[in-house]
């Protein structure tokens, strides 16, 4: 940790950003008194796939969607462009 005084911080900002950039603290004062402290950047978090990215999680909601509707395992979702509600049903639901 690098303890600095105000006056230094106004005069040596951009080099105490840099020995921030690099992991170090710097504590800002005025006389005794602690005004301030710049600190490293956090660490960068890893970057997930949204969830429609995730072949696992796509087929696991799709198969849920089918069980719910009462449909067979082979059945496309979302629906096939241009095909209609009852016609959807009528080729894909389980037969009781």
């Amino acid at each position: 940790m690098i303890t600095v005084t105000l006056e230094e911080a106004r005069n040596r900002l951009p080099e105490l950003l840099n020995l921030t950039a690099t992991g170090n603290r710097v504590v800002i004062t005025d006389g005794e008194k602690w005004i301030g402290e710049l600190t490293p950047p956090p660490p960068k978090l890893p970057i997930l796939p949204p969830p429609e990215e995730d072949a696992a999680l796509v087929e696991r909601r799709n198969a849920l969607i089918r069980e719910w509707s009462g449909l067979r395992s082979d059945a496309p979702v979302p629906p096939p462009e241009g095909m209609g509600r009852e016609e959807y049903l009528a080729k894909y639901r389980v037969k009781k």
